[in-house]
Parts: C-alpha cells; structure tokens; sequence
C-alpha cells in the first residue's frame, strides 16, 4: 500500500471480486461497485494508505457481492 497504492480494479481481482481485469473495468462503468458505500466511477482510481485509515474498507460488486479489506 505504499507509495501510489493499488488500482481498484487489480484489488478487485486479487480479492475474488472479479476473475478478470476487464470484468472489473465493465463492473465499474455499470454502476455496480462501491467502496464504503461511495460508488466508484473512476476504473483508474488507486487505493492508498488514507483510504484505510478507519483500518479497513468495504468494496462491494452488486448487492449480495462484498468483501472487507484490512490494511497491512
């Protein structure tokens, strides 16, 4: 998380939300992913270290799809 942070889409990926980088992408650009409850339109927005201040973060796909993800 250092540095630049990691792209929304690649965290996605890594966390089983999507099985693919262009799922992801599509995800986005319909409306269907949030983090902590502030949908995300941006497929380049990276998460850094200030996003985790809380300790933790809520990315959610669709209704029923979310994971929590906790900082290191």
């Amino acid at each position: 998380m250092a540095g630049e942070g990691i792209g929304i889409v690649n965290l996605m990926r890594e966390i089983g939300l999507v099985s693919s980088n262009g799922e992801g992408f599509r995800a986005i650009e319909q409306g269907g992913v949030t983090v902590d409850g502030e949908k995300v339109t941006d497929p380049k927005r990276s998460l850094t270290a200030e996003d985790f201040k809380a300790g933790s973060i809520l990315i959610r796909r669709g209704k029923k799809t979310y994971r929590r993800v906790r900082s290191v």
